[in-house]
């Protein structure tokens, strides 16, 4: 008989959220393809393939819809990212306006945040 070892699930961590332009917006609101568009805005943000995301509708300052992409310090599979309670209640962490006019790269803006 074989010996079954359960790996225990590490805390999800947030390091920080981008608001996303009202076009991603819309666009992530009207794709019927979820996985899809997590892909195009990993690919255009250069976000690490694995890295945990989601995209969470808020209303921001001045009344408006908006949402915010949430960056996970965490790295999952896509399987165990289905099994993941993403609600966010709180929002204690950094929420960043960026400048989309020029390159956004997330992973080198991870790495200035961890120094």
């Amino acid at each position: 008989m074989g010996v079954i070892e359960f790996k225990k699930r590490e805390e999800i961590k947030i390091l920080f959220g981008i608001k996303l332009p009202s076009i991603v917006t819309e666009f992530y609101k009207e794709s019927k393809n979820k996985k899809r568009a997590y892909e195009i805005m990993r690919d255009t943000l250069n976000i690490s393939e694995g890295r945990l995301i989601n995209v969470v509708d808020v209303i921001d300052g001045a009344g408006n819809p908006a949402s915010v992409l949430v960056i996970y310090s965490n790295f999952v599979s896509e399987k165990e990212r289905m099994k993941l309670d993403l609600e966010i209640e709180v929002f204690d962490f950094s929420i960043f306006e960026l400048d989309y006019n020029s390159k956004v790269d997330i992973e080198d803006i991870i790495k200035r945040i961890k120094k």
